[in-house]
């Protein structure tokens, strides 16, 4: 257990123990240790601007959480919510009409309402979620 003086929070550090730079049961070498969990998980803290809608924070802290379990299907999956509370918040009539997430997305970007960014990213997890799905695994 940790305590970080900047932020003058507790967090929680599940370490391995490394021999010679490899997992215990290697003969000599130096001694070293490495974090394999935190918590809590980075980027998992809720957020405190009033600004952001609870559904939104809900639902993206669950997305972090799964990542923390090592769960990256089910985040993708979760994390795909938060951008769907976003249009049905924030997008225009023609926004919320689109049938697929990623169009939505799309037109949010060009009307300005979301970042250029946002549509990189939506359809990298579009393109990820596909090729994890049942029947396209490598």
């Amino acid at each position: 257990m940790l305590h970080a003086d900047g932020c003058r929070q507790d967090l929680v550090v599940v370490e391995e123990r490394l021999t010679g730079g490899l997992r215990d049961g290697a003969e000599g070498g130096t001694v070293t240790w490495r974090g394999i969990h935190w918590w809590p998980t980075p980027g998992a803290t809720k957020a405190s601007d009033a600004s952001v809608p609870t559904n939104v924070a809900a639902s993206h802290a669950e997305g972090v959480r799964c990542l923390s379990a090592d769960a990256p299907h089910g985040a993708v999956a979760l994390l795909r919510t938060p951008l769907a509370y976003i249009v049905q918040d924030r997008g225009s009539a023609a926004a919320q009409a689109k049938k697929t997430l990623n169009d939505a997305i799309k037109q949010m970007v060009a009307e300005s309402t979301l970042s250029d960014a946002f549509t990189d990213w939506a359809t990298h997890i579009r393109e990820r979620q596909r090729r994890c799905a049942p029947g396209h695994l490598r």
